[in-house]
């Protein structure tokens, strides 16, 4: 007749535990933190005395998978209308955004006003575009809708 007392060997799982959690611990310390740092695009802001002259950069997102360039003053109203381009297109509105900061010397910020469907990939890409310009104070507005 068998015993019926049957030991499980519990010191290879706690070794292989062991190993597991210094392994845990040593890659967390290398893991990268990063960010992409924005400011707040709409919201509680301080007004500064010098905003009246500044201008906006503003890029919407559309479903159709558009962007909308335009230019706006500290009021709101349009300096120059809107542009329409396809996000493909990273050349061309490269070359608008270029030619807008050199005619507009007083654009200080961009916003980026995203759609619902807009890719992330998308945003990141628009806001390199803009930070390669020499724009450096780029925001994110919510999403509307």
């Amino acid at each position: 007749m068998k015993s019926i007392d049957f030991e499980i060997n519990l010191l290879p799982i706690i070794s292989l535990l062991a190993v597991c959690i210094s392994f845990l611990l040593v890659t967390a310390v290398w893991v990268p933190v990063g960010g992409v740092e924005v400011k707040q695009a709409v919201g509680q802001q301080t007004i500064n005395e010098d905003s009246s002259d500044s201008l906006s950069l503003w890029l919407k997102f559309s479903a159709d998978k558009k962007v909308q360039v335009s230019v706006l003053d500290s009021n709101m109203q349009a300096v120059v209308e809107n542009t329409s381009y396809n996000t493909t297109s990273k050349k061309s509105i490269e070359n608008l955004i270029k030619n807008l900061i050199k005619s507009h010397p007083q654009i200080t910020n961009a916003i980026v006003a995203p759609d619902r469907t807009t890719s992330l990939n998308s945003i990141i890409s628009i806001m390199d575009l803009i930070k390669s310009n020499n724009l450096k104070n780029v925001g994110i507005a919510p999403i509307q809708g």
